[in-house]
């Protein structure tokens, strides 16, 4: 039986311990050095691959476990969203760089809301037993194939 969302969470220093993914990072430069000719959502799609593929299992357990408390803790999961110009300025920076557009390009800024969305609408919609990683694959997925449509 799991403890109660409080005493899974504990101090402050533990919540932001929840909230930082330390793949992020790793994420974001993979993203960047995707192959031009990969479309902006592909590229995070096999960015995502490259990252979360060679992770040995104690790494994807322990990932496993940040996500399974991101959604099944209410305070946790709002707080992941609580700021989400940020993220979309982190995510256009990335994109700017590697396409060499402007950060500010409207394109930039509205390709990165969309992705934005979607990890908020995977992470608000998930299962806290789900494999969030593969639940945003699939949605990343979705995501593409419309924009070809």
């Amino acid at each position: 039986m799991r403890a109660p969302p409080a005493q899974q969470i504990g101090s402050a220093a533990r919540i932001g311990d929840v909230l930082y993914d330390p793949l992020d990072p790793l994420l974001i430069g993979a993203f960047v050095r995707q192959p031009a000719h990969l479309s902006p959502i592909g590229a995070v799609r096999s960015a995502m691959q490259e990252i979360l593929a060679p992770l040995p299992p104690d790494a994807t357990a322990q990932e496993g476990e940040r996500q399974r408390l991101l959604t099944s803790i209410p305070e946790l999961r709002a707080a992941l969203f609580d700021r989400p110009e940020e993220s979309i300025v982190l995510l256009a920076a990335a994109t700017a760089e590697r396409s060499g557009r402007s950060p500010d390009d409207r394109e930039v800024r509205v390709w990165s809301g969309a992705i934005l969305g979607t990890v908020v609408a995977v992470y608000s919609a998930a299962d806290p037993d789900t494999n969030i990683s593969a639940r945003l694959e699939r949605a990343l997925a979705i995501l593409e194939a419309t924009r070809q449509q």
